[in-house]
This record gives structure tokens, sequence and C-alpha cells, in this order.
């Protein structure tokens, strides 16, 4: 007659159950950090507009009126590439920024903007967008130095959220919604 031996080592039912419990936990965590993710971009863009709202106080202070923009919403990098222009690029220098807020599309751009009657050239211009944490271009509204759109006396600034769509509810702007 045989002894029987009881063999030591997992079964399948619990080595399928702890893997289980793993997965579950990495799916946790991985949905925690992205979300953290986005809200650190988020206050990221946050104190960007903040700034760059500074910096054209301080070139309003110097020109008179803050820097055009195209007189349509449709041109995102265009507007922010003539914000970059003002800011960075002109002969005063109001803001500096990193290399991971800017896309360098390389070269020089000519761009014209019609204001009424009047065409504004803008010959030979930096081809650079200022970007936001998600890598979508900031929007800079300011049609013919009128102010934009939510800010009437000033100019609208806003970045397009982690969706990245223009007017989704995750914009961050420098107007208050309603």
């Amino acid at each position: 007659m045989k002894k029987s031996r009881r063999q030591s080592g997992f079964t399948l039912i619990e080595l399928l159950t702890v893997l289980v419990i793993i997965m579950v936990l990495v799916g946790i965590i991985v949905g925690v950090s992205k979300s953290m993710q986005i809200k650190g971009g988020n206050t990221r863009a946050q104190a960007e507009i903040a700034a760059i709202e500074t910096a054209l106080e301080s070139y309003k202070n110097d020109n008179g009126a803050y820097p055009p923009s195209y007189t349509i919403l449709d041109y995102p990098g265009t507007n922010s590439i003539l914000l970059y222009n003002a800011l960075a690029a002109g002969p005063k220098k109001y803001m500096t920024f990193k290399p991971t807020e800017m896309r360098d599309g390389g070269g020089t751009i000519s761009i014209s903007i019609t204001c009424g009657a009047n065409t504004i050239p803008y010959p030979n211009l930096t081809n650079v967008m200022l970007v936001d944490p998600f890598g979508h271009p900031y929007n800079y509204y300011n049609p013919c130095s009128t102010g934009g759109a939510n800010n009437q006396v000033s100019f609208d600034l806003w970045s397009n959220g982690p969706s990245g769509t223009n007017g989704a509810v995750d914009a961050i702007t420098n107007w208050k919604s309603n």
C-alpha cells in the first residue's frame, strides 16, 4: 500500500485570485495617477495664464495696447505665434519660456491682420507657438486690440484643457465662466 503524499504549492485558482487582485490594484493606481496628472496640468496652466497676463500688462504699458490677434477664433496656433512674438521674440522680452512651453515650427512666417480698412503686416515672425501643459497651443483673442469676447476691456487667454477641444468644459480661462 502506497502512502499518499500531499504536494505543497498553490492551486491554479489561488494563483488566478492573486493575479486578479494585483490587476485591480494596478488599475486603481493608474487611474489615480492619471487624475493627478490632469489636476497638476490644470494648476500649471492656470499659473502660466496668470504669468502671461502679467507679461501682457507690461507689453500694454510700453506699447499703449495689447498685441492684436486674428479676428477669427479658429486660428489658435497663429494667435499663439503672435503672442509668443509679442512677449518673447520682439525687441523687448516681457517673458521667457521653457522649452516645454513652446513648440518650434522652424523658421519664420509672415502674417497679416485686417482691422477695418487697415491691414497690419507682421513679416518674419519666429514660428514658435506657446503650448499648454497638455501640448495644445494657448488661445489668445484680441481682435484689432479691441478686447476679447469674454473680456471686453482686455483680451481672452485660455487653454483648451486636457481634452484639447475649444469650448469644452475642461478649458482653463482668464475669465469667470457663468
